[in-house]
């Protein structure tokens, strides 16, 4: 088994470390916000006071982190990972950043560290049961490396060269993402045009973007807000997007769909599941936490 330093315990960092623990490494944590990482030294990890703590004895440093400027913060920031990983680590990125920053990141690290970009696919049900889907960029011989570790949070699959795990990750996410909207304002055409918002659910699920429907409809109908993936997570999904590819012009649906999740930002209601955004399109106003279904 391994030394593991894991970084980065949100609502799917903290269920990833533990599925780390119970497959027997040890596993030392480390969150911007000590007091999460208390419930996993009860569990058995230990805990670094800075990344670089953390990082000192590792063989992997497996990060899950917000955005770009986290990663960076983290990695080559004061007490930042880059301080004390040591040549035949493998440093492996879990989170979403796109393909230009995890390649920033390797052309800067000492020689001889492994980097594997391995976005993970799935919430937080998949990160409990350590089935999630992981989309894995980087070397043969670094894939071959470090694959048990990843398997005891998921399923990895080797997709090529270092970024591309972003790249497939983003075209995921942007699919997935964009639908949600899709779907808001499908249902509000409904509406406006006096079909009622079950009869338009019922017809939709028939169609080619049935699960998604299906999705949205299980957490508007019952109000269930609570999130499972971040509203401000998607937008900064759709964001990266729109950042990395050459010809923006040919994002157009993306571009729309940002709008969306942009407004949902301004409305306070970006912690909320990423759903909110069709039950915004079709004018519900929700507070904060979800509970409001209300009409604006």
């Amino acid at each position: 088994m391994s030394t593991i330093a894991f970084l980065g315990l949100g609502q799917m960092g903290s269920l990833m470390a533990a599925n780390l623990l119970e497959a027997g490494h040890d596993v030392v944590v480390w969150n911007r916000s000590p007091d999460k990482a208390e419930a996993l030294r009860s569990r058995g990890a230990s805990v670094g006071a800075t990344p670089a703590a953390a990082a000192d004895r590792a063989d992997a440093v497996l990060t899950m982190l917000t955005d770009p400027a986290a990663l960076e913060q983290v990695v080559f920031g004061e007490d930042g990972v880059a301080e004390t990983i040591r040549p035949g680590a493998a440093l492996i990125d879990l989170s979403t950043v796109g393909p230009g920053p995890i390649r920033d990141v390797a052309a800067r690290l000492p020689a001889g560290i492994d980097v594997l970009d391995a976005p993970v696919r799935g919430s937080i049900d998949k990160a409990r049961s350590a089935t999630l889907g992981i989309v894995v960029g980087g070397t043969d011989d670094a894939f071959a490396r470090w694959r048990s570790v990843l398997e005891a949070i998921g399923t990895p699959v080797h997709i090529g060269e270092l970024g591309t795990g972003q790249t497939a990750k983003i075209v995921n996410n942007v699919a997935v993402i964009t639908s949600m909207a899709l779907v808001g304002e499908a249902v509000a055409l409904a509406e406006r045009l006096g079909l009622a918002r079950a009869e338009a659910f019922d017809l939709l699920e028939q169609t080619y973007i049935g699960d998604a429907v299906r999705y949205v409809r299980a957490r508007m109908e019952p109000r269930d807000f609570a999130p499972r993936f971040k509203a401000d997570l998607a937008w900064k999904d759709l964001r990266l997007a729109l950042e990395g590819d050459a010809s923006a012009s040919s994002l157009r649906t993306v571009a729309a769909a940002a709008s969306w999740y942009e407004d949902v930002a301004a409305l306070g209601l970006g912690g909320l599941d990423f759903t909110i955004v069709a039950a915004v399109a079709v004018g519900e106003r929700p507070s904060p936490d979800g509970s409001d279904g209300s009409t604006g």
